[in-house]
């Protein structure tokens, strides 16, 4: 297929459609600037986990570098398994969410928490507290869809299978 630059959003979705991939540049004094606003509303709200849009992977892992472990971070798009599992098993009192319409947190009757609108524009930031489930969970019941979680899931069963078969 080879590389083209591409500017209009019918470009992008010919593209997709075509099963091809997009690299997104941004340049790193703009990364590193969205990081230290998320940052200090994090520092004001008392927040250590912002869980990012699809579309915001590398937010996701600058956010994590940046900050050296001291902010979490997950993404819809989570390549680190081990992310999944360790959120799965921590309920955190509050997080946020970056750059997800407000419409996609379609809040079903499981979800008890609440979601406050930090700011609508030019990127949404909500944030999630009361919750009293893991943040997986609270993830899911807030309408998320997580790619790898289906994995996270057989993996866990494999798991429980395994402890079963050895009598753990």
């Amino acid at each position: 297929m080879g590389y083209r630059h591409i500017t209009l959003a019918a470009d992008v979705n010919m593209i997709m459609k075509e099963g091809g991939t997009l690299l997104v540049q941004s340049r790193v004094t703009d990364v590193i600037s969205v990081s230290a606003e998320i940052a200090e509303i994090c520092g004001r709200t008392g927040v250590e986990l912002v869980v990012f849009s699809k579309r915001d992977t590398l937010l996701n892992y600058a956010m994590a570098a940046l900050y050296k472990g001291e902010i979490k971070t997950l993404s819809a798009y989570e390549r680190r398994l081990w992310r999944l599992v360790e959120e799965s098993e921590n309920t955190r009192p509050r997080f946020l969410i970056y750059n997800t319409p407000r419409y996609r947190l379609k809040r079903s009757d499981k979800f008890q928490g609440t979601i406050t609108t930090l700011r609508d524009k030019p990127i949404p930031i909500f944030l999630v507290e009361d919750h009293q489930t893991n943040t997986v969970r609270a993830m899911l019941d807030m309408g998320f869809h997580i790619e790898k979680l289906d994995r996270l899931i057989e993996k866990r069963k494999s798991d429980e299978i395994s402890c079963s078969i050895y009598g753990n």
